[in-house]
This record gives C-alpha cells, sequence and structure tokens, in this order.
C-alpha cells in the first residue's frame, strides 16, 4: 500500500508506454481531518516479480529477476560492485543476502529468494489489513460513540 500523489497515465506518452498496472484508490478509508488534504491518495497498486534460474547443471547457472517498479519510484542503479564490505544481491532486494558470499547451490538460491520475496508480500499485506483495521476504528469511534448506542 502507498500513500502518493494519483498516479499519471503512462500511455498518453505518445502511445509508447504501456499503461500502468491497476491502481485501486483506497482514500476513503481515511477519516476526514483538517491536517488531510486531499493532495496525496492511499491506494493499492498491482505488481509482480518474476524469477527464473536457468542452466544446464548445478555448476553452471545463471540467475534473472524482473520485478515491475511501476508503483516504486526508485530505480536498480547500476552500483560499483566491490569484494570489500557488504554488497547486496539486488534480486533478493531488501540486503538480507550478501552478494560478495553466493549461495551456490540454484535450488537452496531459489528458496532463498522465494523465502525473501514472500516476506515482502506478506509485509504489503499485513500493511494494508493494519490500515484497514484503524480506519474501521476511526470511523466506529467517530460514529458509534456512547451517545448513539444508548438508544
Amino acid at each position: 500500500m502507498t500513500t502518493s500523489p494519483a498516479p499519471k497515465d503512462r500511455s498518453q506518452r505518445g502511445g509508447k508506454g504501456a499503461p500502468q498496472r491497476k491502481w485501486t484508490d483506497l482514500s476513503f478509508l481515511r477519516t476526514p481531518t483538517p491536517e488531510f488534504q486531499h493532495k496525496e491518495k492511499d491506494g493499492i497498486y498491482e505488481t509482480q516479480i518474476s524469477f527464473v534460474i536457468s542452466g544446464p547443471d548445478n555448476g553452471q547457472w545463471v540467475a534473472y529477476a524482473f520485478v515491475d517498479t511501476n508503483f516504486d519510484d526508485s530505480d536498480l542503479e547500476d552500483e560499483d560492485f566491490s569484494y570489500e564490505g557488504f554488497q547486496k544481491d539486488l534480486i533478493a532486494s531488501n540486503g538480507e543476502l550478501d552478494a560478495n558470499f553466493p549461495i551456490r547451490n540454484p535450488r537452496l538460491y531459489f528458496l532463498r529468494i522465494w523465502k525473501v520475496r514472500m516476506a515482502q508480500v506478506l509485509r504489503e499485506w499485513q500493511r494494508i489489513v493494519r490500515t484497514v483495521e484503524c480506519s474501521i476504528k476511526q470511523y466506529v469511534r467517530r460514529h458509534f460513540s456512547c451517545n448513539n448506542i444508548d438508544n
């Protein structure tokens, strides 16, 4: 879930850009307050992660990951690789794996990446559930006070 200005349709760039993935506006979940301006909206973007490992055997393989970043302004930049210090494995995304100490077994690497990415998905869903729960609690407190229940 993200809070941001309403998304722009990329397909309007001379027909060259693909349409953005579906974005669902969840601003209705916010309780209107003076400090809340309608400049930013809460919403959910659809996203996709593709990951494949290919090779002739366990000793020679390569991993590819394609991460949809339409919802995120951060770009995967070419970083200078160094054998000094911790180097993030960009496929794992969260800095949990050190590229200087690669996992040599492709099956173990796949499972480790799967674990990292599924934990990311779980965190996002938990954030959405917490947001909805908080909105419901605020709504109930605001609209169903003890005075209203006495009827």
